[in-house]
C-alpha cells in the first residue's frame, strides 16, 4: 500500500523464543537466511504436521509471469527482509502474507508483527498461529475478483486436507485492508477478524507478475 513506512527494526521481548530455540540460534532471520523455494512446488516439508502426508501437487506459473517467490519459516510476529505487504492493521501496523498449518490444512495467514503472531481463519473462527511461513517476493500484485474466481496468475498459497487449492486475497473492512483465504469452492474470501471468520464475495486476489 502506498504511503507505508518500512517495518521497524527487529525487536525481541516477552513471548519470543529464547536464544538457541530458533532455526537461526535465537536471532531473527536475515536476507542470507532466505533460501530459494521453487514456485513450482506448493509446500515444503512441514514438521509441524508430521502425521499428515499430503499428496504432491504443484503450480507452474503462466509463461508470461517472470516473477519468483520464496517461503521463509518464522515465528512470533517476525518477518524476514522482503516480506510481502498485504494490508494494514487497526493499530496502524503492517500485515504480511503468510501461511500456516492448522488441523491438516495449509492455510493463508495474515502475519501481524504488533500481535507477535499470525492469524488464520478456520471453521468459522479466528485462530492464532505462532509459527508460520512468510512470503518473500517483489513480483506480487493484487487483482480484483469475486465469487471464488481465481485467475491463472494467482499463487497457490495452501490447500485443504482434501487437496483443494487455497489462495491469498484481501478486502477493505472497517477502514483496514485485511488479507485472508480465497476458498474457490465456497465462492468467497474469508478473513480472520476479532475471533471470527468473516465472508466476502468481492475481493482482491494475490497474483504473480
Amino acid at each position: 500500500m502506498s504511503g507505508w513506512n518500512p517495518p521497524p527494526p527487529w525487536s525481541w521481548g516477552p513471548g519470543q523464543p529464547p536464544p538457541g530455540s530458533s532455526p537461526w540460534g535465537g536471532r531473527p532471520p536475515t536476507a542470507a537466511d532466505v533460501k530459494p523455494y521453487p514456485s513450482s512446488q506448493a509446500y515444503p516439508s512441514q514438521p509441524a504436521c508430521p502425521s499428515w502426508n499430503p499428496p504432491p501437487w504443484s503450480w507452474a506459473p503462466p509463461s508470461h509471469c517472470y516473477g519468483s517467490f520464496n517461503w521463509v519459516q518464522s515465528w512470533g510476529g517476525n518477518v524476514p527482509p522482503g516480506a510481502v505487504h498485504a494490508g494494514q492493521d487497526l493499530d496502524g501496523g503492517p500485515i504480511y502474507v503468510g501461511r500456516a498449518y492448522h488441523q491438516g490444512d495449509l492455510l493463508p495467514a495474515k502475519i501481524c508483527p504488533s500481535h507477535r503472531c499470525a492469524f488464520v481463519s478456520h471453521g468459522g473462527r479466528q485462530v492464532e498461529e505462532h509459527t508460520y511461513e512468510v512470503l518473500v517476493s517483489d513480483h506480487v500484485a493484487w487483482r480484483w475478483a469475486r465469487n471464488g474466481e481465481v485467475p491463472s496468475e494467482a499463487i497457490r498459497v495452501g490447500h485443504t486436507v482434501s487437496g483443494e487449492s487455497l489462495y491469498m486475497g484481501r478486502t477493505m473492512f472497517e477502514g483496514t485492508m485485511t488479507p485472508g483465504k480465497v476458498h474457490p469452492s465456497h465462492g468467497c474470501l474469508y478473513i480472520a477478524w476479532s475471533g471470527e471468520e468473516l465472508k466476502f464475495h468481492e475481493y482482491e486476489i494475490m497474483v504473480l507478475n
